[in-house]
């Protein structure tokens, strides 16, 4: 759980910190009030208390959301 928040707030920034390979790691989240936010807010422990890094990439839909994570992946 550690690891999630730390990779949220920006303290992870590459896969290799958490066993991956060397690739940069890019947070996606939802906007502020999105209902899939809002679970992690409540039942997700210490989520409530991070600051989302601001080199996160807001999405504001699933199928942008969907996009954003898949070209993420080819550009690793």
């Amino acid at each position: 759980m550690q690891q999630i928040l730390d990779i949220y707030s920006g303290k992870i920034t590459n896969w290799k910190e958490v066993g991956g390979d060397d690739a940069r790691l890019r947070v996606v989240t939802r906007e502020e009030g999105d209902s899939s936010r809002g679970i992690l807010v409540e039942f997700f422990p210490g989520f409530k208390d991070i600051t989302v890094t601001s080199k996160a990439k807001t999405t504001f839909s699933d199928p942008e959301t969907e996009e954003t994570v898949l070209k993420s992946m080819s550009m690793c």
